[in-house]
């Protein structure tokens, strides 16, 4: 399942991401996505145990 999220930039935000998305061939979703899960290695260990709570797939 995937969520869609919206948010806003400041202009040269908005243009950092586009040259660096431009220069490297990808997305903008391929290097937003990579940036969130480099968040995970910052989260607390109480924030991880959370995480890991929200993400278990649901079986029943």
């Amino acid at each position: 399942m995937s969520v869609r999220e919206n948010f806003r930039l400041s202009d040269k935000e908005s243009a950092i991401l586009a040259v660096y998305c431009q220069q490297e061939d990808r997305t903008k979703t391929d290097v937003v996505r990579e940036l969130v899960r480099s968040l995970e290695d910052k989260l607390s260990h109480k924030s991880k145990q959370l995480l890991a709570n929200i993400s278990k797939p649901n079986t029943g």
